[in-house]
């Protein structure tokens, strides 16, 4: 039932950030442009992205998407763990340049974890975590995609699908 159920309004919210200013409000200097989900110091693999194969900031094209999404003015719900806080603002201050409302809504990691594991919860439309500097593979860092562990089998964006399980674990039973 969230806005950002449309594929459109996802990519206006993807083109209108800014991954290296959000990189670096979290980690200072050594902030990575952050230009791929796959992190360049995990061990099982080249992923052979560049930093514009991976949504490159573009207000005009995340106007472009918002123009053809469904998106009615609705306020979206973007829940921040506590170590992600700086990211927050900017996230608001970005969806807003476009003309997306945009709530905060900060929470402490143990919080932060019952919610986005409740799947009954589901009171967000957007999620903001760091991921444990123990993910040295993808697999460990992307689990989030997969059913395990979570509520009812659906998987952290609240979707049960069983081939992305069968892809998950095909990597996992690979590393």
């Amino acid at each position: 039932g969230s806005p950002t159920a449309d594929i459109n309004l996802r990519k206006a919210i993807a083109y209108c950030l800014d991954r290296e200013a959000i990189g670096y409000a979290l980690y200072g200097k050594n902030g990575p442009a952050m230009n791929s989900i796959f992190a360049t110091n995990w061990l099982d693999g080249d992923y052979g992205q560049t930093a514009d194969d991976y949504f490159t900031q573009d207000y005009d094209l995340a106007r472009e998407y918002l123009a053809k999404s469904n998106y009615q003015g609705e306020t979206l719900r973007c829940m921040v763990v506590t170590p992600m806080a700086n990211a927050g603002p900017l996230i608001q201050a970005y969806l807003s340049e476009i003309g997306i409302n945009c709530e905060l809504l900060n929470y402490d990691r143990a919080t932060f974890n019952s919610y986005a594991n409740d799947a009954a919860y589901g009171n967000y439309d957007i999620v903001v975590q760091n991921i444990g500097s123990a993910a040295t593979d993808s697999y460990l860092a992307l689990g989030f995609l997969s059913g395990e562990g979570y509520e009812g089998g659906l998987n952290r964006m609240f979707i049960e699908d069983e081939h992305l399980d069968e892809l998950y674990n095909s990597i996992k039973a690979a590393s």
